[in-house]
């Protein structure tokens, strides 16, 4: 079995475990008309759950129809391809963070908190301007959040402790 064979099953048995693990959690989640389209809190997590598993199974069909065999793999220049955890690290214990933080600062702070820094991760540049536009990035995202999950389709996000 080739590396990219192998990725693609690794990838789509974890997108497979961790959406399952969405849709086994949310069966417990109360239906509440007027949330999620009329089905309740657990629309969201079960239908990106849904994407989830689809995009793990087009990554296996895409590593299993894939020409490349191991002959080839030991020909491709390595030299291009640095892979740096780090990033990746950082920003799940960012995200993990924020969330446990979620329920005393409330989603606008930890939501804006998240994207901004984010951002500021994925774009390294120092320059005002860039900083500029990385501050109007983040709260035009927390800006759309909010119009959707609250006023369009009414489901509440997390307030504050310390500003109710």
């Amino acid at each position: 079995m080739t590396t990219v064979r192998r990725d693609a099953w690794t990838t789509f048995i974890f997108c497979l475990l961790l959406g399952g693990g969405i849709f086994v959690e949310t069966f417990r989640y109360p239906e509440v008309q007027g949330q999620g389209f009329g089905q309740g809190p657990a629309f969201y997590p079960q239908l990106l759950a849904g994407v989830l598993i689809f995009l793990g199974a087009l990554i296996l069909l895409q590593g299993l129809s894939s020409k490349r065999d191991a002959a080839t793999e030991e020909n491709v220049d390595t030299k291009g391809r640095d892979i740096r955890y780090a990033p990746v690290v950082l920003l799940m214990a960012l995200c993990l963070a924020l969330i446990a933080l979620m329920k005393y600062l409330g989603f606008f702070v930890s939501g804006f908190l998240l994207t901004f820094l984010t951002v500021r991760m994925i774009r390294r540049s120092r320059s005002a301007r860039h900083l500029i536009a990385d501050l109007g990035f983040s709260v035009g995202m927390i800006i759309v959040v909010y119009l959707v999950f609250e006023i369009f389709v009414g489901i509440e996000l997390p307030g504050s402790i310390f500003l109710d």
